[in-house]
């Protein structure tokens, strides 16, 4: 429902003594490809390096408003594993890279992947080590100026000096 309306839009033509409702859905066909591609993707990929392999599809995708809320979704049930980090080695893990596209493509959505980077920001990392929560805190801080660059200015700036104020955070 959503992806259908996002890729369709209405016009009106007013006439004497008529109105005349015109639909246009020239971008249902696409959106509905985009969909079933990253599904398909999503569904079979077990791992970075399956995702790394289709990562130029997935940005295709991402270009639709649709997709991107559903890739949203799927990479904070992703990344909201107790183990997802401790797992991941890489500096910036391709998950959130493809919320990097969503941001640069979407500045309505941006709330939603700032609410997930907050998420991660204030998660607790359990039994990993200090050194490496510290990483992940840098990196995370990384992906919230590269929101900050895209456009979403005051509320990763008012985050930014809640988390200064509030906890022991070195910003």
């Amino acid at each position: 429902l959503l992806a259908y309306a996002s890729s369709v839009c209405d016009t009106y033509t007013v006439r004497k003594g008529a109105s005349r409702r015109n639909i246009n859905k020239d971008e249902v066909k696409g959106t509905m490809q985009a969909l079933e591609k990253v599904h398909a993707i999503i569904e079979k990929s077990k791992g970075s390096m399956d995702l790394l392999a289709e990562l130029d599809t997935l940005y295709k995708c991402c270009k639709f408003a649709a997709v991107s809320v559903g890739v949203i979704r799927w990479v904070q049930t992703i990344v909201s594993q107790h183990n997802y980090f401790s797992l991941n080695s890489d500096y910036c893990p391709i998950h959130l890279a493809l919320l990097d596209e969503v941001v640069s493509n979407h500045p309505l959505l941006h709330n939603s992947v700032l609410e997930l980077y907050m998420e991660l920001f204030e998660g607790s990392y359990g039994e990993m080590e200090i050194l490496a929560i510290l990483e992940i805190k840098k990196m995370l801080v990384d992906r919230l100026v590269n929101l900050l660059s895209r456009g979403c200015v005051l509320p990763v700036v008012k985050y930014m000096v809640k988390c200064w104020h509030n906890t022991d955070t070195d910003i």
